[in-house]
């Protein structure tokens, strides 16, 4: 058996755990556009910071391949997946035939469609590279700016003050920080920590506008605030890099559409990670990589598995805050008849945030900031009755 994994990130490489795990003869091969092994991008902002080397984050070696005898190829690109011959061909023109093939290509930064934004001094993160980039040349700068308030953008933003004390503004187009996360007072504990390390931010500012003034950016904000900085990084989500996966004639919505098998419509051929749609949605989270890789990973190797989805989990850790964010805050909830319920416990000296959700007698998601020692007791209670809440806040 040939197996062929397109991308080596937590998708990818679970993939291939699973597939040696359940078949020990078949040839694995996986090709990565990186120049390094898989590697923890959420440590990316230590790379820029100078905490951490390329080579700390990388979470499995050179050796582990050759031990599994998996041919790893680094710096190679898909070019075309011929499904009537079941091959793929790279940019350099090698052709490689497959029985299996998993396409997890994840995503590429999305960069906000306003004119000036390819301009100079302007910058994304997504891959090691950007990374060492990043920690070059921001080192050199006094006043640095961040589009985007997400997580990745709170991260970058610290990671690049504490480079060399910069200045940091983080221009957000939501009224409050980590808007999918956090609601608003979990978002207003969070900031007013932030302000105290240093950081300084702008809410509600909808960026209309970058224009270069020297080596200078020039961003102007819909409310006509004018921001001036001489480094802007711009953290603005994820595109899917799908288009792969289209030119081949597989189906794909947002994403790249599969079944609870990780099956596309394709015979033969997966999809997992970023790059995949399951029952109308992508998550674009570490946790969803992996679990959708490794249920990929043992159908290709013949084996039973079952993707029922993920709840949502995200965990900040920048500046010696601990906060956590799980299922569904309220204002994701959809609404019915049913009346939505909270559940706070509040201690704004202290910076100690804590919320649970609830509708229809059912815990939906919680927000933990300062304190997130139950946080797996409270992940384990999601989807049950809300009597558990009485023994976890």
């Amino acid at each position: 058996m040939k197996y062929v994994i397109i991308g080596n990130g937590p998708a990818g490489s679970t993939a291939a755990r699973e597939i040696r795990k359940n078949d020990n003869e078949g040839s694995i091969t996986i090709i990565s556009k990186e120049k390094i092994p898989f590697y923890y991008r959420p440590r990316l902002p230590e790379v820029i910071s100078g905490k951490a080397s390329e080579q700390d984050i990388i979470i499995i070696k050179d050796e582990w391949y050759k031990e599994n005898k998996i041919d790893l190829k680094l710096k190679q690109e898909v070019a075309a997946i011929i499904v009537d011959e079941k091959k793929i061909i790279l940019k350099d023109g090698e052709s490689i035939d497959y029985d299996k093939l998993l396409i997890a290509t994840g995503s590429i930064a999305n960069k906000i469609p306003i004119p000036g934004i390819d301009g100079e001094h302007i910058f994304t993160l997504r891959t090691i590279d950007d990374a060492l980039i990043l920690n070059s040349i921001a080192k050199h700068k006094n006043n640095i700016g961040v589009i985007g308030g997400g997580l990745l953008g709170l991260e970058a933003a610290y990671s690049l003050a504490a480079l060399r004390k910069s200045t940091v503004t983080v221009i957000e187009y939501f009224d409050r920080l980590l808007p999918r996360q956090l609601d608003k007072e979990g978002a207003d504990i969070l900031q007013l920590i932030l302000e105290k390390k240093g950081l300084n931010f702008m809410l509600g500012a909808a960026t209309t506008n970058i224009s270069n003034k020297g080596d200078k950016n020039i961003i102007e904000i819909k409310d006509g605030r004018v921001v001036e900085v001489d480094f802007l990084l711009v953290s603005t989500g994820i595109n899917i890099e799908k288009a792969l996966a289209e030119k081949s004639g597989i189906t794909s919505n947002k994403g790249i559409i599969t079944n609870n098998r990780m099956e596309t419509n394709k015979h033969d051929i997966y999809a997992a990670g970023d790059c995949a749609e399951h029952n109308g949605r992508i998550y674009g989270l570490w946790p969803a990589a992996m679990e959708q890789g490794g249920i990929a990973g043992k159908v290709m190797a013949g084996k039973e598995g079952i993707y029922n989805g993920t709840i949502p989990s995200t965990e900040l850790k920048v500046a010696g805050i601990n906060l956590v964010s799980m299922g569904e805050i309220l204002s994701e909830i959809p609404s019915n008849e049913e009346e939505k319920i909270e559940y706070k416990k509040i201690n704004k000296s202290s910076g100690i945030y804590k919320n649970m959700f609830v509708q229809n007698g059912i815990i939906k998601g919680a927000i933990l900031i300062g304190d997130i020692m139950d946080k797996n007791k409270i992940q384990k209670a999601i989807g049950k009755s809300e009597e558990n809440i009485k023994v976890l806040i």
